[in-house]
């Protein structure tokens, strides 16, 4: 992945794990592109989302939902 640092997507794609996150320059793009291929992190970088992919499992979300939930309940 490559995002730049505009808005919220910045704040999802761990920097150098799972993609680049720059800023919105056309040479900061080129360099992480050119960084891409010239130190071939394909491989890295797709293990890098499938990790980053098991924090949005529904079976993580229906947990903090439950967590949530557990919390805000009225005492009785």
């Amino acid at each position: 992945m490559l995002v730049t640092d505009v808005g919220g997507l910045a704040e999802l794609i761990p920097n150098g794990e799972v993609g680049y996150v720059v800023p919105p320059t056309p040479k900061a793009i080129a360099d992480a592109l050119v960084d891409f291929y010239e130190q071939e992190r394909e491989q890295e970088f797709t293990a890098g989302v499938w990790a980053k992919k098991k924090e949005f499992s529904w079976e993580i979300m229906v947990k903090a939902l439950k967590e949530v939930a557990q919390v805000n309940e009225p005492a009785v």
